[in-house]
């Protein structure tokens, strides 16, 4: 059940909170995301941008063994790549 609920968030929610802080960061006023062949159209919103770098912050904060043990799961879900800062 845990991968599952991972899999919407590499699937939905991360790639969301990515646009979203992207557009925010441009000023944009408004972003666009294509989510499970079904497009979305909003105003970015400041408050995600919190979550995403809560979400990465912590992440970060775990111990290399730690990061090491939930990699694949991650990146099977489509986790790793947005949590991972390049």
């Amino acid at each position: 059940m845990a991968e599952a609920l991972l899999r919407i968030a590499g699937e939905l929610y991360l790639p969301f909170l990515v646009t979203n802080a992207e557009a925010f960061a441009k000023d944009l006023k408004r972003l666009e995301i294509n989510v499970w062949g079904l497009p979305y159209a909003l105003s970015p919103f400041k408050y995600q941008v919190k979550c995403l770098s809560l979400i990465r912050e912590k992440f970060a904060a775990l111990n290399a063994e730690h990061r090491a043990a939930l990699r694949s799961v991650l990146e099977r879900t489509g986790c790793w790549e947005h949590l991972v800062l390049k």
